[in-house]
């Protein structure tokens, strides 16, 4: 990365406009890409600052997060000894194993490093498809039973159903202008 933005910044020509060219060069470039420029706080850093402003210890402790760390947060899991972290979604983008393969692993059985591991399960998303009562629209959702009649929700009888209609921004978006 560094090499591209050293080959783009001998591009610029300093009798035009310089700002104007570094701009152009740099949206080429990968250096839009680094998180460290960024001023949001990334919610693995979040959780590990919450615990140091209320004492909790973070020292072989299990993270929870909805995507594979980035290379810069990956950095803080390690420093503050965390000692797994399970994510949902994979980050493509991330180098955390390439700039710290020394101190992170994605191999359950290595205990020596921190243990980036995959959920396993229902995830946040599929649990409401799963067990809901009502749909993203406030419609009350009607199960059917296994003879593939309609049934009345009983908690005691209660088992997840795999039927539930796709809800993207994009279909809410549509509903709201349609009603509109």
């Amino acid at each position: 990365m560094a090499e591209s933005i050293l080959r783009a910044t001998e591009r610029l020509d300093p009798s035009k406009d310089v700002l104007e060219q570094a701009q152009g060069l740099l949206g080429d470039s990968e250096l839009l890409d680094i998180t460290e420029f960024g001023r949001a706080v990334h919610a693995e850093m979040s959780a590990i600052m919450a615990c140091a402003r209320s004492g909790v210890s973070t020292l072989a402790k299990i993270l929870y997060c909805t995507t594979f760390p980035c290379h810069n947060c990956a950095k803080h899991i390690v420093a503050a000894g965390i000692q797994k972290v399970v994510f949902i979604e994979a980050y493509p983008k991330s180098r955390a194993l390439d700039l710290h393969r020394d101190a992170v692993t994605l191999q359950e059985d290595v205990t020596a490093k921190v243990r980036f591991l995959p959920f396993v399960g229902i995830g946040p998303r599929r649990y409401v498809d799963l067990f809901a009562l009502r749909d993203a629209y406030g419609s009350r959702i009607r199960r059917k039973g296994k003879d593939g009649t309609v049934t009345d929700w009983d908690r005691a009888s209660a088992a997840p159903s795999f039927q539930a209609r796709l809800v993207t921004y994009l279909s809410l978006e549509r509903n709201t202008v349609e009603r509109l």
